[in-house]
């Protein structure tokens, strides 16, 4: 018992320290009217209006590739799509907030179109949510009538 504490503690100690970047994966970056976001509550479902996942990893904020998810031999990866060019999608409108969700990190030291990337670290019922880069709620996805959807678990105050 105390050897599978330890051995978990290491590899986590080992990953904060590699010489592999990490990067953020995320959905893309959608906006929300601001009273929506004042009457958010839990329990909430916000509708994404997509039926399948093209994410994004992003690193020090910025658009690093677009990857979707693959099942090979009862496994689940991410597959990278493209690399795209290192912009910052945002909207400004004063009705509308920015909002980015995301679903936690990955590690590696090179990317590149057609690689399979490992996602055994990503919890999908453990989302973050930030409202103009404030970490603002946290939630899951979850599959309302064939359309992806975010479900709030609690909004922070």
């Amino acid at each position: 018992m105390l050897s599978d504490i330890q051995a978990r503690h290491l590899a986590t100690m080992m990953q904060n320290h590699s010489h592999q970047n990490k990067y953020e994966l995320t959905l893309d970056n959608f906006c929300l009217e601001k009273h929506s976001i004042k009457n958010m509550k839990k329990n909430d479902i916000l509708l994404l209006g997509i039926n399948s996942l093209i994410l994004k990893l992003i690193i020090n904020d910025t658009s690093y590739a677009k990857v979707s998810v693959k099942k090979v031999k009862n496994r689940y990866f991410l597959e990278v799509l493209d690399i795209v060019e290192n912009t910052k999608k945002v909207y400004s409108d004063k009705k509308y907030e920015n909002i980015k969700v995301s679903l936690g990190s990955i590690h590696s030291k090179i990317i590149k179109t057609g690689e399979m990337l490992d996602i055994l670290n990503i919890d999908w019922k453990k989302v973050k949510i930030y409202i103009s880069d404030k970490y603002s709620a946290k939630g899951s996805l979850v599959n309302v009538n064939g359309t992806l959807a975010i479900k709030i678990d609690k909004v922070l105050k």
